[in-house]
């Protein structure tokens, strides 16, 4: 029968007496199940993806689909122990999709501008890339600066405050 909209396809409940969350695992290998083999860098372990179909009722066409996966990071070298895994956030509109990275090593990539705010926009930074220039506005950072907070961009100071 239908779903209606608010009842879940999938519905995973776990009970547990200790602190452990519930979980679900996907497990990666390259070969099969006679033949296991690691994975490689750059190999994805898994994603979900949320694609929204066409009013015909149609399959979903094209590569524009919002999806999170699993990455191996490049620097791994393959059988060598703990794979270090990153995490990869692809969005789109009509024509264009756009990557966020979460690295191994704790870097992030923004496809876009980033922008962090109250709420109500009266205290915001904003770090973009528009026409080639790079920049960094800062409007009244959280009404709080904490002594000899330091701005740096490319690693060249560009703003320092004191309380």
């Amino acid at each position: 029968s239908p779903q209606s909209t608010n009842t879940p396809i999938l519905d995973i409940i776990g009970y547990s007496s200790t602190s452990d969350a519930i979980g679900l695992r996907l497990t990666r290998r390259r070969g099969n199940g006679a033949s296991r083999l690691s994975s490689q860098p750059n190999d994805y372990l898994g994603n979900i993806q949320w694609r929204g179909a066409q009013a015909s009722g149609a399959a979903p066409t094209g590569n524009r689909f919002a999806k999170i996966g699993a990455k191996v990071d490049s620097s791994y070298v393959a059988n060598t122990g703990a794979q270090p895994v990153g995490l990869e956030f692809i969005t789109c509109n009509s024509t264009a999709n756009f990557t966020h990275s979460f690295y191994a090593n704790g870097n992030v990539n923004f496809s876009n501008t980033v922008s962090a705010t109250d709420g109500s926009y009266s205290n915001s930074v904003t770090i973009g890339n528009y026409a080639n220039a790079n920049f960094i506005t800062a409007k009244t950072i959280f009404n709080q600066f904490t002594p000899n907070v330091q701005l740096n961009f490319f690693s060249n100071e560009i703003g320092r405050a004191h309380v």
